[in-house]
């Protein structure tokens, strides 16, 4: 069986999987997030070191450095960029495009979904607008880490997977442009994003926490799903 290394931008974007892992023990790797498990009788990492590509190369490089011969699979959450992709809906890549032009083929599992070309930005699709632009590419969905892992795997010589859950849909605008709260090496500033929060009118709240209950149910699903997923 071939292991499975299993990358994210978030930790919380793998909760959903951590019900379903035993033997777990923490890695000390140069990364934000890392362990070691069995899914079953399968050896898995999971990593998540940000989000955007450098942070994602970051992650990817030093899971190929510790743990050779393995499926490198790129997941967590995606906004989607067609009218009838659902939150919560999950998707594969059959072929990824970065920013900078250039596509990767992605190995679909073999586990049966919606598949086709996925997006791969340096910036979170916050607008309607943004996606709607992004929707005319012909992708089903954008992200922002699996090209630079698609490239990883592919100078490392190994097979490369993408499957993500949309947690938000494409005629959404995100409650707050989350581009605007990133450090200088590109991670969410979580503090700042709570205090922007915090500030904003009551009624504007709502949308806040319908998008946190949303992540949180899609993290679940989607774990649910690699939990029984065939590679």
């Amino acid at each position: 069986m071939t292991p499975l290394s299993i990358i994210a931008a978030e930790a919380e974007e793998l909760a959903g999987l951590l019900d379903h892992l035993h033997q777990v023990r923490p890695l000390a790797w140069p990364l934000r997030y890392a362990i070691r498990a069995q899914l079953g009788e399968l050896p898995v990492i999971l990593a998540a070191n940000g989000p955007g590509p450098e942070l994602a190369c970051q992650a990817a490089r030093t899971v190929a450095e510790h743990f050779p011969s393995s499926l490198f699979l790129s997941t967590g959450f995606c906004g989607g960029l067609q009218p009838d992709l659902q939150v919560g809906e999950i998707v594969a890549a059959s072929e990824i495009r970065g920013e900078d032009g250039q596509h990767y083929r992605a190995r679909l599992p073999q586990t049966p979904l919606r598949s086709g070309l996925i997006y791969s930005s340096s910036r979170v699709a916050c607008t309607h607008e943004e996606k709607d632009a992004l929707r005319q590419t012909g992708a089903l969905a954008v992200e922002m880490e699996a090209a630079s892992i698609a490239k990883v795997a592919q100078q490392a010589g190994q097979p490369f997977c993408c499957i993500r859950v949309v947690s938000d849909a494409w005629n959404e605008d995100l409650p707050l442009d989350f581009n605007c709260y990133r450090d200088a090496k590109g991670r969410f500033d979580r503090k700042r994003i709570a205090m922007a929060a915090a500030m904003q009118p009551f009624h504007l709240l709502r949308p806040l926490l319908r998008f946190r209950n949303n992540c949180r149910r899609a993290a679940e699903k989607l774990g649910d799903f690699l939990a029984s997923c065939r590679f």
